[in-house]
């Protein structure tokens, strides 16, 4: 009965270890599987600073999933798992290095960061303008070498297509500005400028809202207002020239046309197109002079008697 008991006890002891070879040689195998290099590339593998990016990692190469992908040339190492990055600030040729979860080994991918940026950068100079002042949109070198358009409700003209200068528009407060680049590799950005009021030392100034047809006009404006040119408008009858007055005032004098209507007079002061509205209203009818009528019967004539 012992003899019998310990033959029992042998085989349990004998299909247990066999039981733990045949799983350390599984663990073996599947370490074997797995301490493998994986194979990826970039795509796209040219980049412009900023533009997004996938891993795409050959089939059977990375069995227990990507651990990590770091470059020098990404603006931060992927996250455990994650397919997608960004291309940092800095152009040039960079190596991509992934590992697999598991595995020793690994894998390296090329790719180049071309000197221009995936958003392009860009400022209106100055950022804080006053209404009818010129402006420059200054771009970052080598974004946009095509050209393309700049759109703002900020400004006169709502589009600037292939140019860098502008002027404001008339109505104060905060707004931004689109540029869109027509370069392959680039997309859009925006930038914010203010536009703030006119001020008393900005301007030229009517003496008057509303004026008769044929009225004098006076205009004045101060010396801190640099004004240059005359003050035109289609309701003068000639452009009106400001000279100066004294040490700190200009002034000029002219006449409005007969038409009826309303209208804008415009100047340039400290380099901004200074505008104002003005009336010229419809003159009233003259009155009428009352008729009068004679008194008494009117004379028929004949007098005498017979």
């Amino acid at each position: 009965m012992g003899e019998k008991k310990m033959r029992g006890i042998n085989t349990v002891v004998a299909v247990v270890a066999m039981a733990a070879a045949t799983v350390a040689f599984g663990q073996s195998a599947t370490a074997q599987t797995e301490d493998v290099a994986p194979v990826f590339k970039m795509a796209p593998d040219v980049l412009t600073k900023g533009q997004d990016f996938q891993v795409q990692v050959q089939e059977g190469t990375c069995p227990g999933g990507l651990e990590s992908v770091t470059s020098p040339g990404f603006a931060a190492p992927l996250k455990p798992g994650d397919l997608t990055g960004r291309a940092g600030k800095q152009a040039g040729d960079f190596t991509a290095t992934a590992k697999c979860k598991g595995s020793t080994k690994t894998g390296t991918a090329g790719f180049q960061v071309l000197n221009r940026n995936f958003f392009p950068l860009f400022k209106i100079v100055p950022d804080q303008l006053k209404p009818g002042q010129a402006f420059e949109v200054q771009i970052d070198q080598n974004d946009c070498p095509d050209g393309g358009m700049i759109y703002s409700d900020g400004f006169r003209e709502k589009k600037l297509l292939n140019t860098v200068h502008g002027v404001a528009g008339d109505k104060p407060g905060n707004y931004f500005a689109t540029l869109y680049c027509s370069t392959a590799g680039t997309i859009y950005n925006s930038a914010s400028f203010e536009i703030v009021p006119l001020t008393a030392n900005d301007r030229f100034t009517l003496d008057k809202a509303e004026y008769a047809p044929g009225e004098q006009i006076k205009a004045t404006a101060p010396a801190s207002a640099l004004c240059i040119g005359n003050l035109s408008s289609t309701g003068f009858v000639a452009p009106i020239k400001l000279a100066r007055e004294s040490d700190q005032l200009f002034s000029g004098t002219g006449k409005t046309i007969e038409a009826p209507g309303d209208y804008v007079a415009s100047m340039t002061c400290n380099n901004m197109t200074v505008t104002q509205n003005f009336k010229v209203t419809a003159q009233k009818p003259k009155a009428k002079a009352p008729v009068v009528k004679p008194k008494g019967a009117p004379q028929t004539g004949g007098g005498g008697t017979a």
